[in-house]
C-alpha cells in the first residue's frame, strides 16, 4: 500500500479477518479476528492521507447475514465503536443484488435440462 492511498477496501465473506495481515494471531475466535481488524484499522490509519476503509461483503447467496460489523462497529456498546465514530469506516453490502438476474435464469435453464433427462 502507497503512501497516497484514499481508500482502502477489505472484503470479508470468504477468508478469515486475519487473512493477508503480517501479523501473528495467538488465539483462535472472537478475539483472534477482532485483533486483526484492530490491526488492520491502525495500519490504515497510520497512512498519512488516513484513508477511508470500506468493509465489503458480498451476501453471495442474497440472503442478509449479521455481521461483525454491525455487532463491533455499529452498535454503541460494541467493542470497536470508538474507531467507527472517529473515522471513515463503512460498509457495502448486497453486492448480489446484481446477479439476481443470472442466478434465476441459471435455476431456470437447470430444471429445463433436468426435464429433458
Amino acid at each position: 500500500v502507497g503512501n497516497d492511498v484514499d481508500v482502502i477496501i477489505r472484503e470479508y465473506e470468504y477468508w478469515q479477518l486475519a487473512t493477508g495481515l503480517n501479523i501473528k494471531m495467538q488465539k483462535p475466535g472472537k478475539l483472534k479476528d477482532m485483533a486483526a481488524i484492530e490491526s488492520f484499522l491502525r495500519f490504515a490509519f497510520q497512512l498519512p492521507n488516513q484513508p477511508a476503509v470500506h468493509f465489503l461483503y458480498m451476501e453471495y447467496d442474497g440472503r442478509p447475514k449479521s455481521t461483525f460489523f454491525e455487532n463491533w462497529f455499529e452498535r454503541t456498546e460494541g467493542e470497536l465503536h470508538d474507531y467507527y465514530e472517529r473515522f471513515t469506516i463503512n460498509k457495502f453490502r448486497s453486492f448480489a443484488k446484481p446477479f439476481d438476474d443470472w442466478r434465476r435464469n441459471r435455476n431456470q435453464t437447470f430444471h429445463s435440462e433436468s426435464r429433458k433427462k
